[in-house]
């Protein structure tokens, strides 16, 4: 399934797409995989965003099926199931 996700926003591009096009002026300045874009952006307008903005990455911080997250034990994390 594919879906067009358009927003302002770098922390929700970062946290939520795989893939990442740079718009600007109505025109894709850089496109490409989202983490290989924002560890080397080429564009000077989405290095001057990364710069300028705080963009937190989500993305691999979540909880596994046995409650640890990023697959390191938690007890805080733990949950009983009945």
């Amino acid at each position: 399934m594919t879906l067009v996700v358009i927003t302002h926003s770098l922390s929700v591009a970062r946290n939520i797409c795989d893939r990442v096009a740079m718009i600007d002026g109505g025109r894709i300045v850089e496109m490409g995989d989202t983490e290989a874009l924002f560890a080397d952006p080429h564009s000077d307008i989405l290095k001057t965003l990364i710069a300028d903005a705080k963009v937190t990455n989500h993305r691999h911080t979540h909880e596994t099926a046995d409650g640890a997250k990023n697959g390191a034990a938690d007890d805080s994390a733990q949950k009983e199931v009945k």
